[in-house]
């Protein structure tokens, strides 16, 4: 894969599998966004949105994250029907909504798999682009092997929809099929060579989250 291609793809929006918008807010206001959605459900629908995952909780992996956190993912065609939802939708278009959610949106690199719902997000801040490359490359064969879609997200241009608090910089994300496989690999002898080179090339805020399936079904506008 030519991580520097895909990225400079979706740096000018030319990808076919949409974005996905990330929404960061206090796990206490899960109950409240999710009754939002479902009472915004119409809205949410003509601006082509689906729901991929609401999370009650973040397993901080490397960096460091506002422990009280959660992160939802939603799925839009566009950026331009993700904003629209945020402008248009009653309860979304309030500036203080979720108490100042913090929205980023991010263009998908490749065919999102449906049936991966835990997110490995990663925001990156690189010092050596050729080491990071080397890393990125080396990396790809070895995820694929182990229940995972990796750079399912690549890029150097998130798009900051609201706040200014969570602003990442290179963002990198995987979908796994399993906590398990995830700790198995990122604890392996095999994966240390390489979480070494990442190390010495770039500092990593790195946060693991997954799908509540109950959550998601009562929240998916029918």
């Amino acid at each position: 894969m030519n991580v520097d291609l895909i990225a400079k793809q979706n740096q000018i929006g030319q990808t076919p599998w949409g974005v996905y918008m990330f929404i960061s807010y206090k796990a206490s206001l899960v109950d409240y966004f999710i009754k939002d959605l479902e009472e915004g459900k119409l809205m949410f629908q003509k601006c082509g949105g689906e729901i991929t995952c609401i999370s009650r909780e973040l397993h901080e992996i490397e960096g460091k994250w506002k422990r009280d956190m959660v992160i939802a993912v939603l799925w839009f065609p566009d950026v331009a029907r993700a904003q629209k939802w945020l402008i248009n939708d009653p309860i979304a278009q309030s500036p203080d909504w979720l108490e100042g959610a913090e929205i980023v949106v991010l263009p998908i690199a490749k065919e999102p798999p449906s049936e991966k719902k835990m997110f490995l997000f990663i925001d990156l801040e690189i010092h050596d682009a050729a080491k990071f490359h080397q890393y990125m490359e080396t990396l790809q064969p070895s995820l694929e092997d182990v229940g995972c879609t990796p750079t399912v997200v690549v890029t150097p241009t998130p798009v900051n929809s609201r706040g200014d608090q969570w602003v990442p910089r290179f963002v990198v994300v995987h979908q796994w099929d399993n906590m398990e496989n995830f700790n198995n690999f990122y604890n392996s002898e095999e994966y240390r060579p390489l979480k070494d080179l990442r190390h010495s090339c770039a500092q990593s805020n790195m946060v693991l989250f997954s799908n509540d399936v109950s959550i998601a079904t009562q929240a998916s506008p029918s």
